[in-house]
């Protein structure tokens, strides 16, 4: 499984916006990625997301970005910013015969799922804002997964036609 990670773009915060949609400048970071993601040539048999309004959105905005069925997106609450490792596991597990698979998700979940198949001792990535990390994923366990590329928004939007560095 090509298993391809991202937090939710930058946020309101609780005070402005008690559900912390996507911020102008989030929408723009997660817009600027997935043209990066485009061309890069990236497609998805899954795409999953945890189920806060800003990872429904993320997802949403590179969902249509690569042509990507909306109503296919799976939100879930194994997702959400707390979730152990093993939860988040299990739900890949359901779907453990697709190829390629996005999250968009939250931080610390992601940096605890990505740490949990590269290796059995905590592994530092340091996630942003609609940043993309790619692990090769062989089984669905401690060293089960490889590193292929971590990806910061700033490198993601070099690479994204027509934008510039947000």
């Amino acid at each position: 499984m090509n298993l391809y990670l991202m937090q939710h773009g930058a946020c309101y915060s609780e005070q402005i916006d008690p559900e912390r949609a996507l911020s102008p400048v989030g929408q723009d970071q997660v817009k600027a990625s997935a043209l990066a993601m485009k061309a890069m040539g990236l497609t998805f048999d899954l795409m999953l997301c945890g189920a806060k309004k800003r990872a429904v959105q993320t997802a949403g905005i590179v969902a249509r970005a690569l042509g990507f069925p909306e109503q296919a997106l799976l939100p879930s609450p194994a997702l959400r910013p707390t979730a152990t490792a093993l939860e988040m596991i299990a739900l890949l597990e359901e779907h453990k015969d697709r190829e390629s698979v996005f999250i968009a998700g939250h931080l610390p979940g992601l940096a605890v799922l990505a740490s949990a198949l590269i290796s059995s001792a905590k592994v530092g990535l340091h996630f942003e804002n609609a940043g993309l990390t790619r692990l090769d994923v062989a089984h669905l366990a401690p060293h089960g997964a490889t590193l292929i590329f971590h990806l910061l928004p700033a490198q993601l939007h070099l690479m994204a036609p027509g934008k510039k560095r947000v």
